[in-house]
């Protein structure tokens, strides 16, 4: 309950002048409603309720538009991200990150992890890096940033630490996607037995269509028999655009040229 105050009371004291004086409005007329109906009975205590209910529900929008920049610089750059307008993405977080420091404040680890999200798809991985080590020391048990620094480490070809970290996330909640990338760290270090475990736990939860492309081939790479069977047409049109990507944008590093065999390969099964 503390905790929960103490963030409202922050985001409060972060809105702009007209909202917090509508709010404090707001919450000393709900206060006289309140009172009042408690002094009265019949007709008038119902239209003195109503009153009340229409009057929280504005509360409620001064709240959501008093936090529309709290809001808004993240959930922006989030789409924009997704959109692949990863420039676009990071501007906005450093944009929002600048605000913040005028008024003696910092990124959450949240926006960190996507800022070093956004550094890595840029290729900027030193910042990358940098970025998301400080949004895991913020949030150590947050797989969010967790996996983003995972992720980060694995593009560097730092394969021991970047196992250690997706490993942690795991742990803490990631999505079964990422045993993809454990699968994958488990392979090139020539773990055959826990990449085969990892890729085959991606097969049974899930459903993303790069990531079940590529566990489908390497378990069928690694146990070049018939009770692994290749993946399908289908499935290789629909993933391997990914996989493509990743190769070309992450080409001058050890991750990208790891991936190079194994895109041509796909590729070699997609002419079959």
């Amino acid at each position: 309950m503390m905790g929960l105050i103490f963030r409202i009371w922050s985001q409060f004291r972060a809105w702009d002048t007209s909202a917090k004086v509508a709010l404090l409005l707001a919450v000393v007329l709900l206060l006289a409603l309140l009172a009042i109906a408690g002094q009265t009975t019949g007709e008038t205590r119902n239209v003195i309720l109503f009153g009340f209910a229409l009057l929280t529900l504005v509360t409620q929008g001064i709240v959501l538009w008093g936090n529309r920049q709290l809001v808004t610089a993240y959930t922006q750059a989030q789409r924009l991200a997704a959109a692949g307008d990863f420039v676009a993405a990071r501007d906005m977080l450093l944009a929002h990150q600048a605000d913040l420091e005028k008024t003696g404040k910092r990124l959450n680890a949240k926006s960190l992890t996507l800022l070093g999200n956004t550094y890595r798809s840029l290729g900027n991985l030193a910042d990358s890096e940098t970025v998301l080590r400080q949004a895991v020391a913020r949030q150590p048990t947050d797989y969010f940033p967790l996996y983003g620094l995972g992720r980060t480490l694995l593009v560097l070809g730092h394969f021991d630490e970047s196992l250690t970290f997706i490993q942690k996330s795991v742990e803490y909640g990631a999505p079964s996607g990422v045993q993809c990338d454990l699968g994958l760290i488990y392979y090139w270090r020539d773990d055959r037995v826990s990449a085969c475990q990892a890729f085959r736990h991606v097969l049974e939860t899930t459903a993303e269509e790069h990531r079940r492309l590529l566990a489908q081939f390497l378990v069928y790479h690694i146990n070049s028999s018939p009770a692994a069977d290749p993946p399908e047409h289908a499935l290789l049109v629909a993933g391997l655009p990914f996989w493509e990507a990743e190769t070309q944008r992450y080409s001058h590093t050890p991750y990208g040229q790891a991936l190079q065999p194994l895109v041509a390969a796909l590729h070699t099964l997609l002419k079959e």
